[in-house]
This record gives structure tokens, C-alpha cells and sequence, in this order.
């Protein structure tokens, strides 16, 4: 709900991102309480569970790109750019 609200905020950006580290910061204590919640509930069932440590490092590398998608990145489609020029000239 925090993230919605910073995104919903426009805060994501330059405008307000003292606010954003704000707003997130404050989601950070019931999102810390969850994880410590969910520990005692699953090692009530016999399951251990490690939390993360908040450390900042990367545990997985992402996934390889295999492919290209065209339609990202790419030059317009020829219709669209003789469109704007007609708007433009207008």
C-alpha cells in the first residue's frame, strides 16, 4: 500500500523522493514484523526459515535476455512517423 501511494504520488521520480524514502521507510517496520510472524508460525510446524539480513546483495543473477523483442527500443512503424510529420507541418 506504501508503494502505491508513493506511486500514486508522483514520488517515484526527483519531484519528492525525500518523501519517498520517508514512505518507504515507514512500510519497512510492519513488512519486518511480518517476516519475524511468519518464522514463528512455520517454525511452530517444525519448518526453519532464514530472514534476510537486509544487506543489499544480490543473491540470484537475473536471468539472461535469450531473445529481442522488436517492438521495444525499435523505430517506429513508417506509418506513424509520416502521421507526425503531417501533424507537425500543419
Amino acid at each position: 500500500m506504501q508503494w502505491d501511494f508513493i506511486s500514486s504520488g508522483n514520488s517515484t521520480g526527483f519531484h519528492s523522493h525525500q518523501e519517498a524514502t520517508r514512505v518507504l521507510a515507514q512500510a519497512t517496520d510492519p513488512a519486518r514484523s511480518g517476516q519475524f510472524a511468519l518464522q514463528a508460525a512455520l517454525q511452530s510446524q517444525g519448518l526453519a526459515v532464514k530472514l534476510s539480513t537486509g544487506s543489499g546483495q544480490i543473491t540470484q543473477k537475473p536471468t539472461q535476455i535469450l531473445r529481442e523483442d522488436k517492438k521495444i527500443g525499435g523505430s517506429p512503424p513508417e506509418k506513424l512517423v509520416v502521421l507526425e510529420r503531417e501533424l507537425q507541418s500543419s
